[in-house]
């Protein structure tokens, strides 16, 4: 899932399906640590970190482009 939200935001084009803001939170934190998560360093300390971004819902959704456009210019 993570492999094609990140194939299809690459490629350019939008998309107008839409998804619930807890599939929007799930897609940014999951697509976060798929690309910079590490699983083959050693055991290190570990932190948590918090980012506060703004999703422009219409009638409670947000399309698929914009939370691939969210997730790209908070540099996640």
């Amino acid at each position: 899932m993570i492999k094609n939200f990140k194939a299809k935001g690459e490629s350019g084009l939008k998309s107008t399906a839409e998804m619930t803001i807890d599939s929007a939170i799930w897609y940014i934190g999951a697509t976060a640590n798929f690309t910079y998560g590490d699983a083959s360093r050693e055991t290190e300390p570990t932190w948590h970190d918090t980012i506060f971004i703004t999703l422009p819902l219409n009638n409670g959704k947000i399309t698929e482009s914009e939370v691939f456009n969210i997730y790209e210019c908070n540099d996640l």
